[in-house]
């Protein structure tokens, strides 16, 4: 048994609820030589997430998943952490209303699953209303970073966590666009897909968020180490005061 697959709803039901083609099946449950490697490394990010929880013995009660997606985080944050997830993102109505009800039904918790279709530069919601914001590979496709910033510590409690997952672009990273090519996924293989707004380069990304959140811990995933071997930097962050 894969052991990261704990940190996933079963893929039965995945199969049973989204469509054969699907991009969440593609990144976290594919198959093949390819498709097992790709979802070794998001299930790995997934993990990282409760990893940094966890060693820190965070507890947050309101999750919320910028750029949310699959809502994918959503299983180990309410079956795990145990807190009210609510995921934000410009897609289509019916495509989050497909995650959103695999994300209830993968779920075994109580705790609720939320959705709201908004843009990051406009949250919608109440300020100072979550304690742990998660930010998966989402600010670097930001034309205008700081203005998601502002949004986060707008909603963001006095004492809130920030979890962020942005690509290293390294030779490892370009590569593994090579791969999302094979699954059939229209990905361009030059640099400017990531960073190519106002802030160019992961570490010129950390460096704006640290005016705003202080830097508690960092990770390369999947493989660790040094960030030449690996795809993404996971950074747990608190917000300063």
């Amino acid at each position: 048994m894969d052991p990261l697959s704990e940190f996933l709803p079963e893929k039965r039901l995945a199969q049973l609820l989204l469509p054969h083609n699907d991009h969440c099946l593609l990144q976290y449950y594919g198959g093949g030589l390819v498709g097992s490697a790709h979802s070794y490394i998001f299930r790995k990010r997934i993990q990282s997430i409760l990893d940094f929880l966890v060693s820190r013995g965070l507890r947050p009660r309101r999750a919320l998943d910028l750029g949310c997606g699959s809502m994918i985080a959503s299983y180990v944050l309410t079956k795990y952490v145990g807190c009210v997830y609510v995921g934000i993102d410009v897609l289509c109505h019916s495509d989050l209303r497909k995650y959103a009800t695999f994300a209830e039904r993968g779920s075994d918790s109580r705790q609720s699953v939320n959705v709201v279709r908004a843009s990051i530069y406009d949250i919608p919601l109440i300020p100072e209303s979550f304690d742990l914001i998660i930010a998966l590979d989402t600010l670097e496709h930001l034309q205008d970073p700081q203005r998601a910033i502002d949004q986060i510590r707008r909603v963001s409690t006095e004492d809130a966590c920030l979890i962020v997952s942005l690509p290293l672009e390294s030779h490892l990273q370009r590569l593994s666009r090579i791969g999302f090519r094979l699954l059939g996924k229209k990905v361009p293989l030059t640099v400017p897909y990531h960073y190519a707004g106002g802030v160019k380069g992961w570490k010129a990304m950390l460096r704006t968020l640290d005016s705003d959140w202080q830097t508690v811990r960092r990770r390369y995933s999947p493989v660790g180490l040094v960030s030449h071997l690996n795809i993404n930097v996971l950074v747990l962050f608190r917000r300063r005061s």
